[in-house]
């Protein structure tokens, strides 16, 4: 069953926005982790 892009359901992401969204997030985390790696060192 195709969805017309006119009736896409209310709760529609574009991909795009979903893959900008993941990318944003594991780079937070990974910028969390790189800083608690530093800290423990120290």
């Amino acid at each position: 069953m195709t969805v017309p892009t006119k009736e896409a359901p209310a709760n529609y992401v574009p991909a795009a926005a979903v893959i900008h969204r993941v990318q944003a997030l594991s780079g937070i985390i990974g910028r969390k982790e790189l800083v608690g790696r530093l800290l423990r060192r120290m």
